[in-house]
């Protein structure tokens, strides 16, 4: 993994991570990573694809509580994330994929909104769609919680409730200001059809981020219903929400490689 500097949104410099040992790229892999994951977390699969002929990039997304009462992190994070996509296909000129998980799945379901969107396909891994009351629900208990106790006060019940009591000890802890611009976010994208965009959507049976793949459905459902028809759901038994760290790396990784394979020859 190279680490590298990049000046891409309004002039400010990002990091980011790139994998590019490839003889003679195919494609290109944008990760968008999880609330509690960074780029390294990816270098196994990162250099799975470079072996099969993808670069792989991505950047690390700011800690939970950078912007706690910025309320429009979520729209800013899509906004970069295009910016990324666009760099890339100018850069290299391939076909470019998207790999979104938690937290990065929900940015690429926005992005898929997007009329200008230009990507190959995309893999959504360990994501879904919420029910709107949950997400109201959620939303309101975070914005009283921010108000309370300040919107850089940990949000340990939602920490818990997203990612596992024991995750949520273990990890960094996301604030109350972090998850009403989340949730906002969230709120706003809607599965509807804007180009026929092939999406592969991975999810573990255990998965506390889509109720052990129930949202994951749900998704696939609404993305049915809208007329996506180059849709494939795969969900993977006695998997939680670390994926690509777990036993089965290999079968995981060999799929969405075929799906990106298969994608790249006909489009």
């Amino acid at each position: 993994m190279k680490e590298k500097i990049f000046t891409i949104l309004n002039d400010s410099q990002i990091v980011c991570a790139i994998w590019d040992n490839v003889k003679k790229p195919i494609g290109v892999i944008q990760i968008i990573h999880g609330i509690y994951d960074n780029m390294k977390t990816y270098n196994r699969f990162a250099r799975f694809m470079n072996k099969n002929g993808y670069i792989v990039f991505g950047i690390d997304r700011p800690k939970c509580n950078t912007h706690p009462t910025c309320p429009d992190m979520f729209d800013k994070a899509v906004k970069l994330q295009m910016k990324i996509m666009n760099y890339l296909i100018a850069q290299y000129k391939l076909p470019l994929f998207l790999f979104g998980f938690g937290y990065g799945g929900f940015i690429t379901q926005s992005i898929l909104q997007k009329t200008n969107t230009a990507t190959a396909g995309v893999c959504l891994a360990g994501t879904g769609k919420y029910p709107r009351p949950l997400l109201f629900i959620a939303k309101i208990y975070a914005w009283i919680c921010a108000k309370i106790f300040g919107p850089s006060a940990p949000a340990n019940i939602l920490n818990r409730l997203s990612v596992g009591k024991n995750r949520a000890k273990s990890t960094r802890k996301c604030t109350h200001g972090f998850y009403v611009a989340l949730l906002r976010g969230i709120e706003k994208i809607r599965p509807e059809t804007r180009y026929d965009t092939p999406i592969l959507m991975i999810s573990g049976a255990n998965s506390t981020i889509s109720m052990n793949s129930r949202f994951s459905r749900a998704l696939y459902n609404a993305y049915r219903d809208n007329g996506i028809t180059r849709l494939t759901l795969i969900i993977y038994p006695d998997l939680s929400d670390s994926m690509l760290m777990q036993v089965n790396f290999g079968e995981m990784a060999r799929d969405i490689l075929d799906f990106f394979n298969y994608t790249a020859t006909t489009n």
